[in-house]
């Protein structure tokens, strides 16, 4: 099931049982992404197979509101470098659901300022 960033869901129609697992991905807004970079992350996502339901958010709030009306097992947050990475775990820290944030700018200090703002990992995407 895929699910737009207004919580509405839409069934696959490969499925009709409940997902294994419900990821939410935090994403930069559509005015500063680089569409190629974030739909990187989507595929590999959804590389895992149909029993994952993926929610796209742009903003925080966004993907609160996600955690708020349904079960979340993970909250990928791949904002890219003009994101507030701080700003963004802050809001999210006080889930119970993990973190795990995609970096993309090879600057040592992302992984530092994920983990230090409660990330439960920091994966880096690019060369």
């Amino acid at each position: 099931m895929k699910s737009n960033p207004n919580g509405n869901s839409t069934p696959r129609p490969d499925r009709d049982e409940t997902p294994l697992a419900r990821v939410v991905v935090l994403g930069p807004s559509r005015s500063e992404r680089r569409d190629a970079e974030r739909d990187e992350t989507l595929r590999a996502l959804e590389r895992l197979g149909a029993d994952v339901d993926i929610a796209v958010a742009e903003a925080a709030h966004g993907a609160l509101t996600f955690l708020e009306r349904r079960d979340v097992d993970l909250v990928v947050v791949d904002r890219g470098p003009t994101a507030d990475l701080a700003s963004d775990l802050a809001s999210l820290r006080e889930t119970d659901v993990p973190v795990v944030v995609v970096s993309r700018s090879g600057n040592e200090l992302d992984p530092v300022t994920a983990f230090s703002a409660g990330a439960a990992d920091c994966v880096r995407n690019g060369p």
